[in-house]
């Protein structure tokens, strides 16, 4: 019998709410940094963030944001994809995946609990 662990809602509490000029259907699921105070904006090739969106408003005024907890399975750049254990990690492509930022210690470390080069997804903690 094959068994496979799951990390979905671990360590996860609530969303928190920021002002953005998010695109509620566009941009669902992608890394954000803070660009002003109490607001978000899309995380730039190559810079840190502080989560993920994961539900925009109706009006594209607020954007609810995971910035704790386990993120399973998330897209990773081709030959980027960050390692098992602690690794730096950036936003990259229009903050839809994410790679390993090398040969720094200014980024965060992220511990990545699942690294998977053939689908090029990671499992990381925020």
């Amino acid at each position: 019998m094959a068994r496979s662990v799951n990390f979905e809602g671990i360590g996860f509490t609530n969303l928190v709410y920021f002002k953005s000029a998010l695109v509620r259907g566009t941009d669902e699921n992608k890394l954000v940094k803070l660009s002003a105070d109490e607001t978000v904006a899309l995380a730039g090739n190559g810079e840190q963030f502080i989560g993920i969106v994961r539900v925009i408003d109706p009006f594209d005024a607020m954007a609810g944001v995971q910035i704790d907890g386990i993120v399973e399975d998330y897209p990773a750049v081709t030959g980027e994809v960050p390692a098992l254990g602690f690794s730096h990690i950036c936003a990259h492509t229009g903050s839809a995946t994410v790679e390993t930022k090398s040969g720094t210690l200014l980024y965060k470390l992220y511990r990545v609990l699942k690294s998977d080069d053939t689908a090029d997804v990671c499992t990381f903690i925020l």
